[in-house]
């Protein structure tokens, strides 16, 4: 059997492999007798005697009353050097430990253990915090508005060692001032909630906030210890609806007759459709020069009328007419467009069919 050494906040705790005996309370003895408490205390063994130093032994026993002396027990903790000093140990510095086990058939005769050695916890390694949730995502719209801070919520987790100290009144949690980016606010719940954290704005897009849990040592009011998180926060958008703008018309082509002058139709009507827009300004163009101005052509807000005069000569010939759809959208000017070409054709020439009667004719001979 051994001791098994572990390290604390300025102590170091022993730990039994074996504390008990095989049998417990229930054994009963040959009589018939119950054995009570059997469990809680070594039959072979009768005590312990601890010695611990901030310097090696080495090979040697150590000199000097022993830090523990006294029954078997299954834990002790060492958070001195010795039982009369009133000095502590210290944090994060190496101690060397030998024990000997004092067996209840020869309490006189015992052996003292090899050294062994183990580091005291450094203050940070005592106290250690983290954020249970960490980035928050908060729903918008498209365009970044009308947050949802519903379930916007997580857990400032504090551990002293292996426990969870996290709603203890030895800490206490609060926002870092002057830490926040982006316009991200946090508040803290209160009693068993109080480690619970709420975002509760946001501006940016992103933005960062730091969180603070403070621990304050009930042995000692003086130990503070300060554990800050950052936490990052982010709105989350769904696809930006797209702006679109169509073009559609009553026709697309201007058609001169085959054996006249006339063109039809006299005048064909286009139409911007948009989506998605607020407020859209239009702009028209017919091969890259601003209709506005232009002779048959009249621009009336998302409708551009134009007259066949715009076409002389002989066809084919066209014209490309494009517009062009402005407006402002999540914080940005935006501009699309649709384009169309108007054709201006000749109709096919009457034609002048010629034909042989009686195209093969037999002559007789004699």
């Amino acid at each position: 059997m051994a001791l098994r050494i572990t390290p604390g906040y300025k102590s170091l705790n022993l730990y039994f492999d074996q504390p008990t005996d095989a049998f417990d309370v229930d054994d009963v003895d040959t009589t018939g007798t119950v054995q009570v408490a059997d469990n809680s205390y070594r039959m072979d063994l009768d005590g312990l005697k601890v010695w611990i130093s901030d310097t090696s032994w080495g090979a040697s026993d150590p000199t000097g009353d022993p830090y523990y002396s006294g029954p078997f027990q299954g834990y002790l903790s060492i958070d001195k050097l010795t039982t009369t000093s009133a000095s502590s140990l210290a944090d994060n510095k190496i101690y060397y430990i030998k024990y000997a086990l004092i067996s209840s058939i020869d309490r006189d005769s015992y052996s003292i253990s090899a050294e062994q050695s183990a580091t005291t916890l450094d203050v940070a390694v005592e106290i250690q915090g983290w954020l249970t949730r960490d980035p928050i995502e908060i729903p918008t719209d498209g365009d970044g508005t009308n947050p949802v801070y519903t379930g916007a919520t997580g857990s400032f987790t504090v551990y002293k060692y292996s426990q969870d100290i996290s709603t203890s009144t030895d800490v206490t949690y609060s926002v870092v001032s002057g830490s926040s980016v982006g316009g991200v606010a946090v508040s803290f719940g209160t009693g068993a909630n109080k480690n619970k954290y709420t975002v509760t704005a946001i501006t940016d897009l992103t933005g960062t906030i730091t969180l603070r849990a403070t621990y304050t040592d009930p042995q000692n009011t003086s130990r503070i210890i300060i554990i800050d998180q950052i936490l990052n926060v982010s709105k989350r958008r769904p696809g930006q609806t797209a702006p679109l703008v169509v073009l559609t018309g009553n026709g697309q082509a201007f058609v001169r007759a085959a054996n006249s002058s006339t063109i039809s139709p006299s005048s064909i009507l286009l139409t911007a459709t948009t989506s998605n827009i607020t407020n859209p300004t239009y702009t028209w163009t017919v091969d890259g020069v601003s209709a506005s101005g232009i002779s048959g052509f009249s621009v009336a807000g998302n409708e551009l009328t134009i007259n066949s005069s715009i076409f002389s000569g002989t066809p084919p010939q066209f014209k490309l007419i494009k517009v062009v759809v402005g407006s402002s959208i999540v914080g940005s000017t935006i501009s699309v467009f649709d384009q169309q070409s108007i054709y201006y054709l000749q109709e096919g020439s009457d034609a002048l069919a010629i034909g042989l009667v009686n195209e093969n004719q037999t002559i007789s001979l004699d």
